[in-house]
């Protein structure tokens, strides 16, 4: 059967039509404000940029404290022989802290923060009869963010306290009291009592007066000793 050519040629041309035509159209368009994307390959899963928040960073308060020290000469300004410096800023002077006190009348150097009688962290500075204008003679500290200045402190072990002072000296045994481990020089003496092999206060003290420590007294605290 012959076909005719004008059917041929229509053919043809319709082929050549529908390859221009382009895709088809799904009748889908974008929405303002959005942008395509991207399809994963199969079988991988799609990657999740995590989005990082800032975080603020705390700021540590300056403390009056924090640059002082013990040492065997003292605690800061605080030094053993010598008045209170007028413008120290770890202690102040409270006219009537021992007014209640029977046998204890009259004022003491107390830590400049103030102490609550309940609080059991603070430093004691003793002078020549208690008086203001006396000369430092002894420091008990009870606060164990007051340090020397190779970092011993209350809670500190005696192992520890080895470590740190080579030449460190064992006054006494723990039994029955109280250790008593001194570390002395021509400045002064610095005492850890220790109770469970641990230190519970330090004392600050001249060498010409004879170590003892203050555990199982009543002579640590501001109007005692």
């Amino acid at each position: 059967m012959r076909i005719s050519r004008t059917i041929i040629i229509a053919g043809i041309l319709s082929i050549a039509l529908a390859g221009c035509a382009g895709p088809v159209d799904t009748g889908e368009s974008p929405i303002a404000g959005q942008t395509s994307i991207p399809t994963a390959d199969p079988g991988t899963e799609p990657t999740v940029e995590p989005t990082e928040t800032p975080v603020a960073t705390p700021t540590a308060t300056p403390s009056a404290n924090s640059d002082a020290v013990l040492t065997t000469a003292g605690y800061g300004d605080l030094v053993l022989g010598k008045r209170v410096p007028s413008d120290t800023e770890l202690v102040k002077w409270d006219a009537e802290r021992c007014d209640d006190r029977v046998g204890y009348s009259g004022g003491r150097w107390i830590p400049a923060d103030g102490v609550d009688d309940d609080d059991e962290t603070y430093f004691v500075v003793r002078t020549v009869d208690g008086k203001k204008s006396g000369a430092i003679t002894q420091i008990i500290v009870w606060d164990p963010s007051i340090q020397t200045k190779s970092g011993a402190h209350i809670g500190s072990t005696r192992d520890e306290l080895k470590d740190l002072f080579p030449k460190l000296k064992k006054v006494r045994s723990e039994d029955p009291v109280s250790g008593l481990y001194a570390v002395s020089d021509s400045a002064g003496r610095v005492i850890f009592e220790t109770e469970k092999h641990t230190v519970v206060d330090i004392i600050v003290q001249q060498t010409d007066v004879e170590p003892s420590g203050v555990q199982g007294t009543d002579v640590g605290g501001f109007c005692t000793g």
